[in-house]
């Protein structure tokens, strides 16, 4: 049976890291279990009883090297604000990955060209990458990528007329990415898009109606808010709602 990563699992990914709850950060914390090391992590997946490595620190270059043991690595998410070249290629050997999270992590032009070797990527969250309009446009490269999101105050209106190159991109976040109604107008055309993330763009109302006429389905946030003139725009479901 294949343990690829589902649709379900898809679907609360978008929801997480897209919608905010409104619980406090010290009830979160709460049930936050204790961390595993990462080599307690490795090793669950080198004996086959797991197929994702999650870290919430750190971690040594040396110790990114071991992944190249990990071929049948599906997810892996990590606090690394930095990466050097050698991990970048430990991380790119990983051809079996669906979801990678890089979290305090900017990605040089060298870095965003190695994640193109990940071809089974179906979910890339990177909001800290400070990428510019070219290396996102690199990553419609990625045939299977469905959930893009990225922070970086250095794309443009052109990152958005990047978008519809994406072959099997369904849901995008950027964040405190300076878009104005140019961009959303590359968009009207893009009729796979299911769901739109803006955080710091500097688009009008009218930039967003225009967007919703040509695009009825398009389920939009701006600044993690629905739009006020949505009309189904409550009926999306949060992660506090218990899905």
């Amino acid at each position: 049976m294949s343990r690829s990563l589902p649709a379900a699992v898809l679907l609360l990914t978008v929801l997480s890291i897209g919608c905010e709850t409104d619980a406090p950060s010290d009830a979160k914390s709460t049930f936050e279990k204790p961390t595993p090391s990462w080599q307690s992590l490795v090793d669950q997946v080198k004996s086959g009883d797991s197929t994702e490595i999650e870290m919430r620190e750190p971690v040594t270059s040396e110790q990114l090297g071991q992944l190249v043991e990990l071929p049948t690595l599906q997810r892996l998410k990590l606090e690394q604000p930095s990466l050097d070249e050698e991990s970048i290629k430990a991380i790119a050997s990983l051809t079996q990955l669906e979801m990678l999270i890089l979290r305090e992590t900017k990605l040089e032009e060298t870095a965003t060209k190695a994640l193109l070797f990940l071809q089974n990527l179906r979910v890339l969250n990177i909001p800290q990458a400070e990428i510019d309009d070219r290396q996102l446009a690199e990553f419609s490269a990625l045939p299977k990528l469905e959930l893009l999101r990225v922070g970086s105050s250095k794309l443009t209106d052109a990152a958005m007329k990047s978008l519809p190159n994406f072959p099997s991109l369904r849901f995008v976040h950027l964040i405190q990415a300076p878009i104005t109604d140019e961009g959303l107008m590359a968009l009207h055309s893009f009729q796979q898009l299911e769901s739109l993330y803006l955080d710091g763009a500097q688009v009008s109302d009218e930039g967003l109606l225009q967007l919703m006429e040509h695009c009825p389905e398009l389920h939009i946030h701006i600044n993690q808010r629905h739009l006020d003139f949505d009309p189904s725009g409550h009926d999306h479901q949060h992660p506090s709602d218990g899905n």
